[in-house]
């Protein structure tokens, strides 16, 4: 009788106990996020803050936040003077990670000018002008603190689309400042913009391999050019190495670095040498026009690339992948005399981090003058410099080879 009593209690007290405990699907993880990370002190720039749990739920208002250890009454905050700020929100007893935003001194640069991805657009609804501004005096970009305007109607961001025919005045203001006022034109004609697409394979122990990888940088700016830099081999040590680059580079039937491949065209192998070999490649029509939106809302990529044609390409794949840029690391060196070997902390750009699924891409059917959306998400390596890394979209043919390509720089947009 004793034994039945005494398990009887444990099974109470097991079954109290038990009701107590959290499961892992109970945990709240919640996440601060800033409308933009930094603003002018000008007393009227202001920062909003969000607060979301990890379901998506947006808890903003029933959160609390505090910056610089002060809880604030309202979602969002500004400052008169500069200040660096630490944010932390905290809901239901969980707390956000440490978020950091910044108010600059509030000077107004003697010249602003407004710059253009480009002055004409496709008025579909998906084509779309990329807006920057600029400190002319002191060639800095300002951006980040400029509010934009479509015919005086405040833009949400810095990027201007639209479905309508005419021609829109953009002007913007920085703080009180009023930038002066450019015109884009918005047609009804489809014209994509044709790029060459350009992948070198290349090693960093690879003694001939500066005659690549400057090559690259010769056309860094050249926007009709879009170049990979492929790290095929871990024969010796090279840290940026990827499994998918050594799978393509057996692809395209490559037996030595470096090489330059054009547009994915096995017959397009180039032993990099001067810069008129890939300039003079860059063709002069597309039928195809690539429009990309990406962001990063958390620890990943989402992005959607908008694809338009002149003609109906029923077996077409398209490819999306990251690249990161200002990577310092040792190059060897035997074939530029004018610098050392190995050439040390040399800055490797454009160099291949991550495909979206397969190297040859996903299946996509074009039909004419109409546009198909694809919408994807691509996770993001912690030991990335985000601020660095750019979206590559293509196209290719039934022959794998490429007929346009786009680039963006990631968390940002860009048009056909």
């Amino acid at each position: 009788m004793r034994r039945i009593v005494c398990v009887l209690v444990a099974l109470l007290v097991f079954t109290a106990c038990s009701d107590d405990v959290t499961t892992p699907s109970e945990i709240l993880n919640i996440a601060l996020t800033a409308s933009k990370s930094e603003a002018l002190a000008d007393g009227k720039d202001k920062i909003e803050f969000s607060v979301t749990t990890s379901q998506g739920e947006d808890v903003t208002e029933l959160s609390e936040i505090r910056v610089n250890d002060k809880v604030i009454a309202e979602k969002e905050f500004s400052s008169s003077k500069p200040l660096l700020c630490k944010v932390v929100a905290s809901y239901k007893g969980a707390k956000s990670d440490t978020i950091e935003v910044r108010f600059i001194e509030y000077v107004i640069p003697k010249r602003l000018e407004i710059k253009l991805s480009k002055q004409k657009l496709t008025a579909d609804g998906y084509d779309r002008v990329q807006l920057s501004c600029i400190d002319a005096e002191n060639k800095t970009d300002v951006t980040k603190n400029v509010e934009f305007y479509a015919d005086n109607n405040k833009l949400e961001g810095s990027v201007f689309t639209t479905s309508k025919e005419g021609t829109y005045e953009i002007s913007a203001k920085y703080g009180t400042a009023t930038v002066p006022s450019v015109e884009v034109e918005a047609v009804s004609a489809f014209t994509p913009t044709p790029k060459l697409y350009v992948e070198l394979f290349s090693a960093v122990w690879c003694p001939y391999c500066p005659n690549g990888v400057f090559l690259l940088d010769e056309l860094q700016d050249n926007k009709n050019v879009i170049a990979v830099n492929h790290h095929p081999s871990d024969r010796k040590f090279d840290p940026f190495y990827e499994r998918d680059c050594e799978k393509l580079f057996h692809f395209l039937e490559l037996k030595y670095v470096p090489r330059i491949v054009l547009d994915r065209d096995k017959s397009r192998v180039v032993k990099p040498k001067s810069v008129s070999q890939v300039t003079e490649q860059i063709p002069t029509k597309t039928k195809v026009g690539i429009a990309i939106a990406s962001s990063v809302p958390e620890k990943e990529a989402e992005i959607k690339a908008y694809f338009r044609t002149k003609e109906t390409i029923p077996n077409a794949n398209y490819v999306v992948l990251i690249v990161e840029n200002n990577l310092p690391y040792d190059q060897r060196n035997i074939v530029k005399g004018d610098y050392p070997d190995p050439i040390k902390d040399y800055i490797h750009n454009n160099v291949f981090r991550s495909f979206s699924g397969d190297k040859l891409g996903e299946s996509l059917v074009l039909s004419a003058d109409k546009v198909t959306e694809k919408s994807l998400t691509m996770q993001l390596d912690e030991k990335w410099n985000l601020e660095n890394c750019e979206v590559i979209v293509f196209v290719t043919d039934e022959n794998n080879v490429v007929m346009n390509v786009q680039k963006v720089k990631l968390g940002k947009e860009i048009g056909y």
